[in-house]
């Protein structure tokens, strides 16, 4: 009887081990679930966040495309105004010496006829 109640005993201790081991064990799976949920949704929410961002890249790629086709447009442009002053500057340099070879010839004329 004294091996059977140590027995009873010891098969008492194990069974309170073993329910001890499975509270152990579900409290370890509960919390191993809720942190796999917590870093599920972490993950969620830092791919929404990948997208927010790669869309705005996106948008910012686009506005600077915008930009630089109006920068090249104003070169072009900025190109064009500067052809157009050096033909112009040309066309006054002309008139400049045309006016001052004019005049010569005009003072000329009346220092002759001042002179007769």
């Amino acid at each position: 009887t004294r091996l059977c109640s140590e027995s009873a005993t010891r098969i008492d201790d194990l069974e309170g081990k073993l329910r001890e081991a499975e509270r152990t064990a579900s409290s370890l799976a509960a919390e191993t679930e809720n942190r796999h949920n917590t870093l599920t949704q972490q993950i969620e929410l830092q791919n929404e966040e990948l997208e927010e961002v790669r869309s705005d890249r996106d948008g910012l790629k686009g506005v600077l495309q915008s930009r630089e086709e109006a920068e090249e447009e104003l070169k072009i442009e900025l190109q064009s105004c500067k052809e157009a002053n050096e033909r112009m500057q040309g066309e006054l340099d002309g008139y400049a010496d045309k006016l001052e070879s004019t005049t010569k010839h005009h003072l000329d004329q009346l220092n002759d006829n001042l002179s007769r």
